[in-house]
């Protein structure tokens, strides 16, 4: 199926679009909700302003990514690591520093 300049929105339910491509293509404002996205590429895509609420993002690389005031909120981090480090030691460091700081 193509779609190659349309305009409008598009309303998609219940569907299997596996392997789909897009390519300069404006989704801003979209909702996805109830959506399988595992094992998906995204590359030069602006997300700025998103909120992704009740995602499963294990496994997920963040690579040259702009985290600049992002908020992470009641998130699950075991195992994670920020530049190779892992998150539970750079809490501790923070825990430490506080600490000698008082």
């Amino acid at each position: 199926m193509d779609m190659e300049g349309k305009r409008g929105q598009l309303k998609v339910s219940d569907s299997v679009l596996a392997g789909s491509y897009f390519t300069g293509s404006n989704l801003s404002g979209s909702a996805f909700e109830d959506v399988n996205l595992s094992s998906s590429a995204m590359d030069n895509v602006n997300l700025s302003n998103v909120t992704i609420l009740n995602a499963n993002m294990s496994g997920a690389v963040l690579k040259d990514v702009n985290l600049s005031n992002a908020r992470l909120d009641a998130a699950q981090l075991a195992g994670a690591t920020i530049n190779g480090v892992p998150v539970s030691r750079l809490f501790a460091a923070y825990k430490a520093a506080k600490k000698e700081a008082e």
